[in-house]
C-alpha cells in the first residue's frame, strides 16, 4: 500500500473550502488513563515527569459458543488480554503514543490465531502534532485506531480480543461547530505471535465530519469513504480489485418528552474488477427515557436496521452491503451471528438501573435476510449460511439477549450476558437448524 500525504492534505483543503461541512470523528479514548483505584502505576506516574505517562490495563473474559454453524458443536474457552501504554508529551503540541497488547485464548478448540489470539503485537505508535482540546488542528502518522461515529463503518471493534487498529495518517481541522477530519490509512493485518503489518494495495481514506447543533438539539455527520481492495473473487471466480465508495450521513438529536433519536444511511457506488457495486444500508433508531423519578431510570429503545443483498451472483452487479472496518459486535444482535449485510431486522427492549451503579439491557430481535438469494453474513462479514435458489425463505429467526454491567469504578467493570437466536425457517431448511447460545461473563481493570 502507499499512502499518500499529498492526498491527505487535498481532501482537507476540499473540506476546508465547503463552509456547509462540518467534520468530526468520534473521539478516540486514550491509551493511556488514570485508575480512580490506587495502583502502582498511578505512584509511579506521580514521581515521574509530567511529560511521561504510564497505564495499562486487562480485560478477562469466559466465553461459551453453543450451537455452531447452528449444528450440536460447542465450545468454551477463556481470553485475556492486556495492553501496556506509555505517553511522551514533550509540549502540549507534541505526543508520542506507543501501546502494546497480548491478547491469548485458552481451552479453545481451534488453534489461537487472530481474533482470538495475538501475542504481543505492537498495536499504537504514532506522533501527533497540534491539540483539539488547545488549537484548531491536528496530524497524526503511524499505528492509530480510527473510530468514527457508531463505528458501523470504521471502528476498533474493542470487544474482540486482538482489536484493530491502521497504518496510516489522519488530520483534522476544527472551528467552533463544525470539524472534518481526513485519513488514508490501511487495516493492520495481525499473525499471532508477529508484529502485524498492513497489506500493500490495500487501502482506506476519506472524510468525515460533524455539524454540531446547527440543527437545534441535532448533530450532522456527513461522511465520505474510499475503499481499495485488491485480489477479491468475482462471481466466476476470476480475481479482481475492489474500488468503491460509501457516502452517508448520521443524524442525532433529542426530541421533546424525552424522546431521542439517532440515524445512519450510507450508499456504495464503484467496481469490482469488471462487475459493478450499487449496494446501501440504514439504521434508525428511537429512544425514550423516563423521568428520573421513576424507579430504575428505565429508557425503552427501538431500531430498524437494513442493509441489501446480491440478487444474482451470476450477473454483473455486486449487491451486497460491506461494513468496512466496523466494530460489529452488538450493532444487529448479540451473538455476532448477523451483521450489517443482507438483513432486515426489528429490534426493540429497554435498559434500566436497579442500582447507580449496575446497568442491565435486554433486547429482542426479528431477523431477515433482505435477499433470499444470498447469504447470511456473520458480524465479521463472513457468509455463513446460503441457498442461493432462494428456496430457503428470507426468515433467519428471533434473537434474545440479555447483558448486565456493573461498575465498581469508572476503571474496574464486571459484566456477564446471554444471548440466545432461535431459528427461522431460512435456518432451518438452509443450516441445521439449531439454536445458537451465547454466554459470557468478563471482568476488565485499567491502571
Amino acid at each position: 500500500m502507499k499512502l499518500r500525504p499529498h492526498r491527505l492534505a487535498a481532501l482537507l483543503l476540499a473540506a476546508s473550502a465547503s463552509g456547509s461541512l462540518g467534520l468530526r470523528a468520534q473521539a478516540i479514548t486514550p491509551a493511556v488513563s488514570e485508575s480512580a483505584w490506587p495502583s502502582p502505576v498511578a505512584k509511579a506516574n506521580s514521581k515521574l515527569p509530567c511529560w511521561l505517562r504510564f497505564a495499562g490495563e486487562e480485560r478477562l473474559r469466559g466465553e461459551g459458543t453453543l450451537g455452531i454453524g447452528f449444528k450440536d458443536q460447542t465450545d468454551r474457552y477463556l481470553l485475556n488480554r492486556v495492553r501496556l501504554d506509555m505517553q511522551i508529551l514533550p509540549s502540549n503540541w507534541l505526543k508520542f503514543e506507543f501501546q502494546a497488547q497480548d491478547a491469548r485464548a485458552f481451552w479453545r478448540e481451534e488453534p489461537g490465531k487472530p481474533p482470538y489470539q495475538n501475542t504481543w503485537d505492537l498495536r499504537l505508535a504514532y506522533m501527533e502534532l497540534g491539540n483539539l482540546d488547545r488549537y484548531h488542528a491536528m496530524f497524526r502518522m503511524g499505528r492509530q485506531e480510527l473510530a468514527f461515529g457508531d463505528e458501523r463503518l470504521i471502528g476498533n471493534s474493542n470487544w474482540t480480543n486482538a482489536a484493530r487498529s491502521f497504518d496510516g495518517y489522519r488530520a483534522a481541522v476544527r472551528f467552533k461547530k463544525f470539524r472534518v477530519d481526513a485519513f488514508a490509512a490501511s487495516v493492520v493485518v495481525l499473525s499471532n505471535g508477529d508484529v502485524g503489518r498492513h497489506m500493500p494495495g490495500n487501502y482506506t481514506e476519506g472524510l468525515y465530519g460533524e455539524i454540531d447543533h446547527v440543527i437545534p438539539n441535532a448533530t450532522v455527520q456527513p461522511y465520505f469513504i474510499w475503499r481499495r481492495n485488491p485480489g477479491q473473487k468475482l462471481g466466476n471466480g476470476i480475481l479482481g480489485t475492489e474500488a468503491f465508495g460509501t457516502t452517508g450521513v448520521r443524524w442525532i438529536g433529542k426530541l421533546p418528552a424525552n424522546f431521542s433519536y439517532n440515524s445512519e444511511t450510507a450508499i456504495q457506488r464503484g467496481s469490482l474488477g469488471t462487475d459493478s457495486v450499487a449496494a446501501w444500508a440504514t439504521h434508525l433508531e428511537i429512544g425514550h427515557q423516563f423521568p428520573t423519578t421513576w424507579r430504575w431510570q428505565p429508557k425503552y429503545v427501538a431500531e430498524y436496521n437494513y442493509a441489501s443483498g446480491d440478487r444474482n451472483v451470476n450477473d454483473t452487479t455486486r449487491g451486497t452491503f460491506d461494513t468496512l472496518y466496523a466494530s460489529s459486535h452488538n450493532k444487529i444482535e448479540f451473538a455476532d451471528q448477523v451483521g450489517w449485510k443482507n438483513v432486515q431486522e426489528f429490534r426493540t427492549g429497554p435498559d434500566f438501573k436497579p442500582y447507580r451503579k449496575l446497568l442491565i439491557a435486554i433486547r429482542y430481535a426479528d431477523i431477515w435476510l433482505a435477499n433470499a438469494h444470498d447469504a447470511l453474513y456473520a458480524s465479521n462479514g463472513t457468509p455463513t449460511v446460503i441457498r442461493a435458489d432462494g428456496s430457503a425463505g428470507r426468515w433467519v429467526g428471533q434473537e434474545f439477549d440479555g447483558t448486565a454491567i456493573y461498575s465498581f469504578t469508572k476503571a474496574n467493570q464486571l459484566g456477564g450476558g446471554y444471548g440466545y437466536l432461535l431459528p427461522g425457517t431460512f435456518l432451518k431448511t438452509a443450516a441445521g437448524g439449531h439454536a445458537y447460545s451465547y454466554p459470557f461473563l468478563f471482568y476488565s481493570t485499567s491502571f
